[in-house]
């Protein structure tokens, strides 16, 4: 049982708060269970997109195929390498900041989903609506909370 304080005007008690840690809200545990399982998904990823840029460079030695389809394939898995190493590594830090309670890492989460809004709004489909509004719903909380910095 924690101590409590009394005020002068009253006899209501003020809980003690010296004592108390704050808790993450159970949106940002969320959020950062969804983070891991993307990291997890993009560390399967990463060895076919290296695969696919080392079988387009052979394949492009292949005269049948035409030297086009393997220098293509060969380039995007270059593309799709590099862009999967710096999300992962973001992803990294990101999901740490949520462990932590850094506002910096749901103000990142948000600009990720204004990106992925742009997605959903050229190629529309009722569930990435929802689940784009549910990610939005769980960012929003988050930084509304007191633990991700928000002094109410």
């Amino acid at each position: 049982m924690t101590k409590t304080q009394k005020t002068k005007s009253s006899n209501t008690p003020i809980p003690d708060t010296k004592k108390h840690k704050m808790t993450r809200p159970w949106q940002g545990t969320l959020l950062a269970i969804l983070n891991i399982i993307g990291l997890i998904i993009t560390a399967i990823l990463l060895p076919f997109t290296i695969l696919m840029a080392l079988a387009g460079g052979a394949l492009s030695f292949i005269q049948d195929l035409g030297p086009i389809f393997g220098l293509l394939l060969g380039g995007g898995g270059i593309i799709l390498t590099i862009i999967l190493i710096i999300y992962f590594i973001l992803g990294i830090f990101i999901t740490k900041g949520l462990f932590q309670g850094k506002r910096w890492a749901i103000i990142l989460l948000l600009i990720f989903s204004a990106f992925s809004l742009f997605s959903v709004i050229f190629d529309f489909t009722l569930f990435s609506f929802i689940l784009l509004a549910f990610f939005l719903y769980l960012e929003i909380s988050c930084l509304m909370h007191p633990f991700y910095g928000n002094k109410k």
